[in-house]
């Protein structure tokens, strides 16, 4: 899978899966045809046909995102924030939700020197575990700074 088809994914399973089993279906499908065509044709189908397979691969998905839990955790410096209740989540920026997956698809395309469009084409193993080594990185820089 390509960081492209990952950042496609984490889109479309923002609402029930069920709802967008048809976006689902056409992003992990191998057909060159454009995403909105594809999409019609799995809304032809009988569900029956495309959910097993797409249910499958919705839960490989939440395992790999599993593995790199660490990658997406909100580090907390302010010491106001670290007081909050445990319990208490951080409410997550309207830029992250809206344009974090291709800002992170920018820091790719700047660490690899490569265009945007090229780092959507990155495999989604190798995006994921260089974000996480850059994660990584920041973390030890900080610690350094200190």
């Amino acid at each position: 899978m390509k960081l492209g088809q990952f950042i496609e994914l984490q889109h479309w399973l923002k609402k029930d899966p069920i709802e967008v089993l048809h976006l689902v279906a056409a992003s992990i499908s191998k057909s060159k045809k454009q995403h909105s065509i594809k999409a019609d044709y799995y809304l032809t189908l009988n569900v029956k046909q495309i959910l097993q397979p797409c249910l499958k691969f919705i839960e490989s998905l939440q395992k790999l995102l599993q593995q790199y839990a660490g990658l997406f955790e909100i580090d907390i410096e302010d010491e106001d924030l670290k007081q909050q209740d445990k319990n208490e989540k951080l409410s997550r920026h309207p830029f992250i939700e809206q344009y974090g997956w291709q800002d992170q698809a920018k820091v790719l395309a700047d660490y690899y020197n490569i265009s945007v469009n090229d780092a959507y084409e990155l495999g989604v193993l190798e995006a994921l575990n260089t974000l996480a080594l850059l994660k990584s990185k920041q973390d030890y820089e900080k610690q350094l700074n200190r």
